[in-house]
């Protein structure tokens, strides 16, 4: 594109203009320049309109790089005047190079399934050709409509309760990343900049280099562990950095869903904040904040301190002065008891959809996810229009059972009395194959899943395999047309035996556990996108991949293993399993959080 179709200035021009201009402005509150905002919006009316329709010109056919850029201009620029408008931009832009990556393989698979007339071949199954046609439905390029993103995307398919969560590192404000929080019910997100700086990923990358190397060629034992201990305090330093230091209160609330017991008094609370605030965000901010604070803490003055520590000491003036919190607190102590403990409620599932550079965060183990709440299961996707092409794939196809597409919905709510719903995909527990030591070098990891196989047979007793070997090809078709569950125990993500192009030529609705080390590490060349093995199971339409971040020890991750199983087939979702695994690790940081999900949520039919 070198012309905007509506003005003669060619787009050379106006990324000058774009490189030339100097924004500052903020998505949260500042009391100071309310003024200064209002006419730098005025004066870059002009550049914001012809960044959009320049925007929405390459959207047919995005660069991922132009499209940050333009995105993250337009973000800016616009402030905080239209969340909708923020969060289409986000959700426009990421994964770009894996919608690429998809789009190309299902074009290839679908020339391959048919004729020259169209007609699909015999050897193209129902479950291969919906796969193909909701994916490319969901993945093609075209301008994404805040209306579109708002109806459909959202609020057609996600369960009111449910909490999504962006986090998208900026290019151009450096040290920051722009956190939104997104749920169904037409609830306008919650946006909110949060310094996070670039140092720290550095850090960690380096950490994880450093584990690894230290991980081969040394053979005295006691020197071996010494050396692992001292990673083990390296990583519980970084994480209290991820969690004390830059994703402190107000960051917390981002992961727990909003309760709708306040939504009877919204007119109340719309009318002392329209007095206070101008800016639709901000006030939608401070709704987001009491619901959060006064339904989550118990305490009058717990309540009171996180909103002057979070709020603009005018505000939360104005707030206390009207005895506005302690009406909502009376209020939610006649309306609502809940007197299980936290052990005992069921799991809420976080769909988290990360920027390129954030996915090799442990972000599943920040305090607010075992201390606040202590039932915040995290599940990793790499864009919101994956979620839309699986939904339709695993809740609307034909080749669904009838049964699954019922009972796909559980109750799974602990914010309202009457209990929501959220989304699970059902699996066979016994429709599995395993995969352990096929490169014949890890003696210690065999013997373990031989013993385990003795003391339970019952668990995987219907399951097949191979040990010492990698399956044959024709195996590994019948694994990804006929099983519910792969498991691989070995070096790695296995790609040294079936690589990542291979796995993409399938067509499947597998579970995949990956227990290898760094088997769930995307990587990224240059100024490409991330991608790895979760994304290429994502790509052949697997349900879910579980995997590890980092390279990690045997042991540790084995028993972890075993564990899985076995709250798999009692009926556990994988999240609420891997959640409480992680406390068997003698190892909590450098092998507990190494593993995470990427998919969606499962659990046993």
């Amino acid at each position: 594109v070198n012309h905007d179709e509506n003005n003669d200035e060619p787009v050379d021009v106006l990324v000058d203009q774009l490189e030339t201009l100097h924004i500052e402005r903020k998505l949260k509150f500042d009391d100071e320049d309310d003024e200064d905002t209002n006419s730098s919006m005025k004066s870059n009316e002009k550049l914001l309109q012809k960044c959009i329709q320049l925007h929405d010109q390459l959207a047919h056919a995005p660069n991922a790089k132009l499209m940050r850029y333009l995105a993250e201009y337009i973000i800016l620029l616009s402030g905080d005047q239209d969340p909708w408008l923020v969060v289409t931009l986000i959700v426009e832009m990421q994964a770009i190079g894996f919608r690429y990556n998809a789009l190309c393989i299902y074009q290839r698979k679908k020339r391959h399934n048919t004729d020259r007339s169209g007609t699909p071949l015999p050897s193209a199954t129902n479950a291969s050709q919906e796969h193909l046609s909701h994916y490319i439905d969901a993945l093609h390029f075209r301008p994404l409509t805040i209306s579109y993103l708002k109806d459909i995307l959202i609020n057609e398919f996600l369960p009111a309760k449910q909490v999504c969560v962006c986090l998208h590192s900026f290019t151009l404000v450096h040290d920051q990343i722009l956190a939104v929080q997104i749920r169904g019910n037409y609830y306008a997100p919650v946006l909110r900049r949060v310094i996070f700086p670039r140092l720290l990923i550095k850090k960690f990358h380096f950490l994880i280099e450093s584990n690894t190397h230290t991980l081969h060629g040394i053979t005295d034992h006691k020197r071996y562990w010494a050396i692992r201990r001292y990673f083990e305090q390296l990583f519980e330093r970084l994480l209290e950095d991820l969690n004390q230091v830059y994703l402190t209160s107000p960051m917390r609330w981002w992961w727990l869903p909003e309760t709708t017991i306040f939504d009877g008094k919204k007119a109340m609370i719309d009318d002392l904040l329209s007095s206070i605030i101008d800016s639709p965000q901000q006030r939608r901010f401070i709704e987001f904040f009491l619901h959060q604070t006064i339904f989550y803490l118990s305490s009058l003055d717990e309540i009171r301190q996180e909103l002057s520590v979070n709020l603009p000491p005018a505000v939360y003036t104005r707030i206390f002065a009207s005895r506005l919190i302690e009406r909502l607190l009376e209020f939610k102590q006649r309306t609502y008891t809940n007197t299980s403990p936290s052990n005992s409620r069921p799991p809420q599932n976080l769909l988290l959809f990360l920027d390129n550079h954030l996915h090799i965060f442990p972000w599943e183990q920040l305090h607010c996810m075992t201390s606040l709440f202590r039932r915040i299961v995290i599940y990793r996707l790499p864009s919101l229009l994956l979620l839309d092409g699986m939904h339709k794939y695993y809740y609307n196809s034909s080749s669904t059972p009838e049964a699954d597409r019922a009972a796909h919905v559980e109750n799974n709510d602990m914010t309202i009395i009457p209990m929501e719903k959220t989304f699970y995909h059902h699996i066979d527990v016994d429709k599995g194959y395993y995969i352990v030591d096929p490169g014949n070098d890890l003696p210690r990891t065999k013997e373990r899943f031989r013993k385990f196989q003795s003391e339970k047979p019952d668990l995987i007793e219907k399951w097949n395999g191979v040990i010492e070997r990698f399956p044959t090809n024709d195996a590994i078709k019948d694994i990804f047309k006929s099983k519910d569950v792969l498991l691989y125990m070995g070096h790695g993500s296995g790609s040294q035996f079936y690589p990542v192009d291979d796995v993409q030529k399938n067509s499947s609705r597998l579970c995949v556990l990956l227990m290898g080390c760094s088997s769930a590490r995307l990587q990224s060349l240059g100024d490409f996108e991330v991608f790895g093995m979760p994304f290429a199971y994502l790509t052949c339409g697997a349900a879910t991949i579980l995997g590890c971040l980092w390279d990690v020890t045997d042991r540790d991750i084995d028993s972890l293993t075993f564990f899985l199983l076995e709250q798999l087939k009692a009926g556990a979702s994988l999240g609420e399993a891997l959640r409480y695994g992680r406390e068997l690790c003698k190892l909590k940081c450098l092998n507990g959080a190494a593993p995470v999900i990427y998919g969606l949520p499962v659990r046993a039919r």
